[in-house]
């Protein structure tokens, strides 16, 4: 039994970063809406310690969306209980502070802001997923990460107990990212 395999379920699938290629190790992105739980499973990156399943943190709020140039929106926000607009309102503080710490970049990343911060800047642009044939056979096939990574990221080996009883509300510390970790590729 692997860690949250009641929530790391192929229907919680909403996105990846990365490519999806044969023989690619995409990130995957998990969202529950009836219990505002997110959570990712990174398969392949430099640090060991960031592979595997993320703890399943819970927050209203939660959204993830592209930014290019510094703080532009490239695609709408997802946020899957609000309306674009509503979303919009919401990003405009959070950009400002971006575009403040990281001025004008060539930044063409995934941003994930919960918790009332931004917490996690990608190295890859977020592909969402809808409803539909071809994102149901995208989906099925990512879900093939689901069964190989079913352990929690060993950084976050002393939440695991916490997380046992999974209505807690964990708060992890605030990501403050550095622009040497952000790469286009």
């Amino acid at each position: 039994m692997g860690y949250r395999d009641d929530f790391y379920i192929k229907k919680n699938i909403i996105g990846y970063t990365g490519t999806i290629l044969s023989g690619s190790l995409p990130s995957i992105y998990f969202y529950d809406p009836m219990q505002y739980a997110f959570g990712c499973i990174t398969q392949c990156y430099y640090m060991q310690e960031n592979i595997g399943r993320e703890p399943v943190l819970i927050d209203k709020d939660y959204l993830i969306f592209n930014l290019k140039g510094g703080g532009h929106i490239q695609q709408s926000a997802l946020n899957l209980r609000t309306t674009p607009r509503v979303v919009s309102d919401l990003l405009s503080e959070k950009i400002r502070r971006f575009k403040a710490e990281f001025g004008n970049t060539n930044l063409d990343s995934m941003v994930e802001c919960y918790c009332s911060d931004i917490r996690n800047v990608s190295r890859h642009r977020f592909r969402t997923l809808g409803i539909g044939r071809i994102d149901d056979d995208v989906r099925e096939n990512l879900s093939e990460a689901i069964k190989n990574n079913k352990y929690l990221k060993p950084k976050y080996r002393d939440i695991e107990d916490i997380e046992r009883d999974y209505t807690n509300k964990v708060t992890m510390p605030a990501y403050k990212p550095k622009i040497r970790h952000i790469h286009k590729f």
